[in-house]
C-alpha cells in the first residue's frame, strides 16, 4: 500500500520506479538541502575491494560522473 497519512522522505532510488508508473508523486521543497557527504573505505588498494562493494562504488560514481566515468576513491 502507497497511502500514508503523512508525507515521507525517501530515497529517489527507492521510489523511482514508483515516480514513473504515477504511483507516486514529487513535491519539490526547494528551501530543503538533503543532500550529504558520504565515505567509502577500504585497505590497500586503489580499487575497492572485488563484488558488492565494488559495485556499489561504480554504481554511485556512475551517477556522480556521469555514464561511462568511473574514479576509485
Amino acid at each position: 500500500m502507497l497511502a500514508a497519512a503523512a508525507p515521507a522522505v525517501i530515497s529517489e532510488l527507492a521510489v523511482a520506479e514508483d515516480l514513473a508508473a504515477g504511483r507516486l508523486i514529487e513535491i519539490p521543497v526547494p528551501e530543503l538541502d538533503l543532500r550529504r557527504v558520504l565515505r567509502a573505505i577500504w585497505d590497500s588498494t586503489p580499487e575497492p575491494p572485488a563484488g558488492p562493494a565494488r559495485d556499489l562504488v561504480g554504481h554511485i560514481l556512475a551517477r556522480r560522473h556521469g555514464p561511462g566515468t568511473r574514479r576509485a576513491g
